[in-house]
């Protein structure tokens, strides 16, 4: 569907999170990982009457939740590198953010892209910033915005509660888009023995078992390396985490 029209202006808030998290059970801890940021979209669409003058207070108003005006939200989560996040041209890293916003129906704030690197890269820059394998850094991105017509799914993916149109799904329908990771971040990925236990390739869903060479990403996930090759030949995302390979 085309992006509904924003009405007025925005509302907005970026926060910066980072939090603990239990090892995944195929990650190798032999050295500390690349770190990854993520990038937690929220968006929520107001639903406003056809007004064609809209005065600041009574704009203001509609975004209370008392007003009772229809809603919907749709996220979006992204995950980019540090790496990526730190080139002098941040071009690449305000592309991948306007893609994020654009495939919520929000192309047109594609304004704040900037200051969400920004913050990111305020947090690499903290001090207290340790690249811990264990904890995920962040930002939180929160939306609000007027609309004329909320987002909706096209007819084909619309979802209901009737099973019986369960039978008229087909996931050939559904347009999906592959990019490939480079043939260099492929040469580049590093092979590691398996020594104590076996590591569950979730691709093949598989062990690679000790004694065995596994081909680790940046993000720290070991996979068989004839998988993971064959996988990052088709996309450039990690299939456990999905965090992007470069």
């Amino acid at each position: 569907m085309i992006s509904p029209e924003v009405i007025g202006d925005p509302r907005y808030d970026i926060s910066p999170y980072r939090y603990s998290y239990t090892t995944q059970p195929n990650t190798i801890e032999e050295e500390p990982h690349a770190p990854f940021f993520t990038i937690n979209l929220n968006a929520k669409f107001i639903l406003v009457p056809h007004l064609s003058i809209m005065e600041d207070e009574d704009e203001e108003s509609l975004f209370d939740d008392d007003a009772g005006n229809p809603t919907a939200f749709l996220e979006n989560i992204g995950w980019i590198s540090y790496e990526t996040l730190m080139k002098s041209d941040v071009t690449e890293t305000i592309v991948y953010v306007q893609d994020m916003l654009a495939a919520i129906y929000l192309p047109s704030l594609s304004y704040i892209a900037d200051r969400i690197i920004d913050c990111c890269k305020n947090m690499i820059n903290n001090n207290d910033y340790d690249h811990n394998l264990n904890e995920e850094v962040g930002v939180n991105i929160s939306v609000e915005v007027l609309v004329y017509e909320l987002p909706q799914l096209d007819d084909d993916d619309d979802y209901d509660d009737d099973d019986d149109d369960d039978d008229d799904f087909d996931m050939n329908d559904v347009p999906i888009c592959f990019v490939a990771a480079s043939e260099e971040s492929i040469e580049k990925l590093e092979k590691v023995w398996v020594k104590d236990n076996p590591i569950f390739c979730s691709i093949c869903l598989e062990d690679v078992s000790v004694g065995l060479e596994a081909a680790k990403l940046p993000c720290t996930h070991a996979y068989h390396e004839g998988c993971v090759v064959e996988w990052l030949q088709v996309s450039k995302f990690c299939p456990n985490c999905r965090v992007e390979i470069v």
